[in-house]
């Protein structure tokens, strides 16, 4: 019995270190291999089936780690090693960092268990799948990045972000993946229920992705040039790096490299900077220099300062034209513990009120985001439901030390585009700068490594996407719909079986 025991435990752990390795030949930035997407998690499914309540949970949870740490615990380590923390109490937060994302494993697997009379029915891959994507989309989690980033590869696959948001995308590629456990575990006796799942979500997918790039890939009617900054400044630069004027040295300034982006597009209307990596003290001088900078082109730089109110400090984007401050957007999302918490100086930030819209003169209405504020969709409906026709998105990733970082941010913002229908233009440090299109489609000119300035004719749109309309309100229903075929499946089987003689 000992002897059986240990060879199931072997077993499910093999399936979860195949998931993991999986997950990491499909993810953005490593493998990049999308097409193992669609299997990538079956091993993981496979490594819970038969599992009772508590041993499921405690499987489920080692699984999902095993599915987010490869390749990824050395950048978030660098993170919290910024906090300054010793060894001992850093690693604990770097794994209390990834039990958050491993957390909706266990609960899944947990449920997975107590409906386990269920498993064989026809229409569990599609409920599973649905329930299993929105523990992941609801988790509270830091940086939100669910596994729907994997097909981002492959822009057709998530052109049904606009109808359904990035919990849509999830739950049918968390479907496919449970056609292919289904059929692994029922050893394809119950083959039309796991082809169903596998083929249907990936039909209706290509089918849309089609039709959908077919119409977002002409010309938009107007534009908007903005000069979108690539930097290569480290962590907590100093203002003489940031803001030199010397054109002689690198990595180049902001103020360098706007002047030599300006002269080489004239036509450039509009200037983003990256997010500031200086060290958050007072006066910060970047929004004094851009407002300079800003007054003598005659052209609008939106830059980002630390600043103080009533309230305490703060971080913001500032749009100046015109020769003064035309609007500020106050960093509302703040990231836990490292901004807004004890570990934060000057006891943490005060974060603003959600997303803002800026406008100016000659300027179509724009949204900017700064750092991780770019993850969160409902944030980002709310500023197209605003009057928002673009995004720009400021970051700096010096503090992970790992390239990366800007590849996964990027496949999270290609999927925020999609949702929006709303071009995104990048200007990042230390990452990869560009436009991410309307349709998912990914451009940039400056190679990653090296610092520069690239003119973007972003399209400009007003529609407002039925995800921007509904949230995930489509979402949420068709879960609602799945779990009801489930449960209308499971009484018919019960009234059609025979009753135990009295």
């Amino acid at each position: 019995m000992r002897w059986a025991g240990a060879q199931d435990a072997v077993r499910r752990l093999l399936l979860q270190v195949s998931s993991g390795a999986l997950v990491w030949c499909a993810s953005p930035g490593l493998g990049e291999q999308f097409w193992l997407a669609g299997v990538a998690l079956a091993p993981f499914l496979l490594s819970v089936h038969g599992l009772r309540l508590w041993p499921a949970a405690a499987w489920g949870l080692l699984g999902g780690l095993w599915c987010y740490l490869p390749g990824k615990w050395t950048t978030f380590a660098n993170a919290i090693g910024a906090m300054g923390l010793s060894t001992a109490p850093e690693t604990v937060a770097v794994v209390a960092f990834f039990l958050l994302f491993g957390a909706p494993f266990a609960l899944f697997s947990l449920l997975w268990a107590a409906a386990r009379r269920w498993q064989a029915h026809a229409a569990m891959p599609w409920a599973a799948g649905f329930v299993f994507a929105g523990l992941m989309v609801c988790a509270p989690t830091i940086f939100p990045y669910t596994p729907a980033v994997m097909l981002t590869g492959a822009p057709m696959l998530i052109q049904l972000a606009e109808i359904g948001g990035e919990a849509l995308l999830l739950a049918l590629l968390l479907t496919v993946n449970f056609g292919v456990a289904h059929l692994i575990a029922t050893r394809c006796r119950r083959w039309r229920a796991g082809l169903a799942a596998i083929l249907l979500p990936v039909f209706v997918a290509v089918g849309y992705g089609q039709f959908a790039l077919s119409k977002w890939s002409a010309p938009a009617a107007q534009t908007q040039h903005v000069l979108g900054l690539q930097a290569q400044w480290p962590r907590n630069s100093s203002d003489g790096l940031l803001l030199r004027d010397t054109a002689r040295k690198r990595p180049l300034s902001a103020v360098e490299l706007t002047r030599a982006g300006l002269a080489n597009n004239p036509q450039c209307q509009f200037v983003v900077w990256p997010e500031s990596p200086r060290v958050p003290t007072l006066p910060d001088k970047s929004c004094a220099v851009a407002a300079a900078l800003s007054k003598q082109y005659a052209t609008p730089i939106l830059a980002s300062c630390h600043g103080e109110n009533a309230l305490g400090p703060s971080f913001s984007a500032r749009l100046f034209a015109q020769g003064g401050l035309a609007g500020e957007h106050l960093k509302s999302r703040l990231v836990p513990v490292y901004e807004s918490g004890v570990f934060a100086s000057a006891g943490g930030l005060v974060a603003g009120a959600g997303a803002s819209v800026l406008r100016a003169p000659n300027l179509a209405p724009f949204s900017p985001s700064i750092c991780y504020e770019i993850h969160f969709r409902h944030d980002l409906r709310q500023a197209a439901r605003g009057g928002a026709q673009l995004f720009v998105h400021m970051a700096s990733f010096t503090v992970f030390r790992s390239r990366h970082i800007s590849q996964w941010d990027l496949a999270m913002t290609r999927i925020r585009a999609v949702e929006t229908r709303r071009a995104i233009v990048r200007s990042v440090n230390a990452g990869v700068a560009g436009m991410v299109l309307p349709s998912g489609r990914w451009r940039h000119d400056v190679p990653a490594g090296q610092s520069g300035a690239t003119c973007h004719a972003a399209p400009l749109s007003s529609r407002i996407t039925v995800y921007a309309r509904f949230g995930d309100s489509l979402f949420w229903a068709l879960t609602v719909l799945c779990l009801t075929a489930v449960f209308l499946g499971a009484r018919r089987c019960a009234r059609g079986k025979p009753k135990a003689d009295s």
